[in-house]
């Protein structure tokens, strides 16, 4: 398996949907689990700041995405607060 984690600037208008930020490829059997651990860099959070004009981490909430595939509906989310 190869488990994704996509970032997504929440109220992001003009934004993308989400962008892959990283990936880790794991060896299971059928029918087992197991944990992948996957560190996010501070540019994962890097998108196109319209005030700023340039690429920039801002302070705001941002929806994490991670699962086996980038159709949503084999999703997971959690949201994060970055100050």
């Amino acid at each position: 398996e190869i488990v994704q984690v996509y970032v997504k600037k929440k109220d992001d208008e003009g934004g993308p949907l989400k962008t892959l930020r990283g990936f880790k490829r794991v060896s299971l059997s059928a029918g087992k689990t197991t944990e992948a651990v996957i560190s996010l860099a501070a540019s994962a959070f890097e998108f196109y700041d319209r005030k700023q004009l340039k690429m920039a981490v801002v302070s705001g909430v941002y929806e994490l995405w991670y699962g086996n595939s980038s159709d949503p509906s084999h999703l997971k989310k959690t949201e994060i607060v970055i100050q």
